[in-house]
């Protein structure tokens, strides 16, 4: 069994699914600075299980806290979807993969229930260039639910092994919607795998080009996370130490 790979903690999304039978667990905190406010999701969990080797079903859930507002606490809409093995990496042809997600609100508190449908989708490709380096981008739509205008998103990450261990990565990442100008931003950060099934990560990121963006570091967020995944059809293994 190859080391666990994660979604998080860059945007671009990894084309490797979960292995069949497993059940994968990516937790994390958030916070980001705005000129309006401070907002934290602690934690957002993504939960993964390995339905076939070409298939795995999500669930991602969150919780909301920002320093404004009387309703400065809430559960967003829970995120249901699946990732789907396109084509596998053979030569200058990328790992591909299709990742799809529907927001469901019925459990969301009040503040944060959508007025309209709120899908998103995005495909997934990767370039293992050498064993220590590779290249990732993504490329989609999504729905906020506010409105019924989708936004384009785009996503390019490198990652690098720096050892066994550890790992880094760049990352430029940003949406587009018809309505209003692009967004850029950039982050970087760390992993650490601390066995075979789990890994640490710390990063964090800033805005480059937006609507509304006063200067360059005005808004900025950091997160730090731990996952872990285990099989279920057997005794589950050490999950937090060798």
């Amino acid at each position: 069994m190859p080391p666990i790979i994660l979604d998080r903690p860059d945007l671009t999304e990894s084309p490797f699914l979960t292995p069949k039978g497993y059940v994968q667990v990516e937790a994390g905190l958030l916070a980001e600075k705005t000129p309006a406010a401070i907002d934290f999701k602690t934690p957002t969990v993504l939960f993964k299980y390995g339905l076939t080797k070409k298939f795995e079903l999500r669930l991602i859930a969150e919780m909301n806290w920002t320093d404004v507002g009387n309703n400065n606490f809430g559960v967003p809409p829970v995120w249901i979807g699946f990732k789907s093995s396109l084509i596998d990496e053979k030569g200058i042809v990328p790992q591909v993969s299709f990742i799809g997600h529907l927001a469901l609100d019925e459990v969301a508190t009040s503040s944060y229930k959508e007025k309209h449908i709120a899908p998103k989708f995005r495909f997934v490709f990767q370039h293992t260039l050498s064993k220590k380096f590779s290249i990732g981008y993504n490329a989609g739509m999504e729905w906020d639910g506010g409105t019924a205008d989708p936004a384009l998103i785009y996503t390019l990450t490198s990652g690098y092994a720096i050892t066994d261990k550890f790992g880094c990565f760049v990352e430029l990442f940003g949406d587009k919607n018809q309505n209003v100008s692009a967004s850029t931003n950039a982050d970087a950060g760390f992993t650490f795998l601390v066995n075979n099934n789990a890994m640490a990560d710390i990063s964090g990121g800033l805005r480059l080009l937006g609507p509304g963006l006063t200067s360059i570091g005005s808004e900025f967020f950091i997160s730090m996370g731990y996952s872990f995944r285990f099989n279920t059809s057997r005794k589950v293994e050490t999950i937090f130490v060798r």
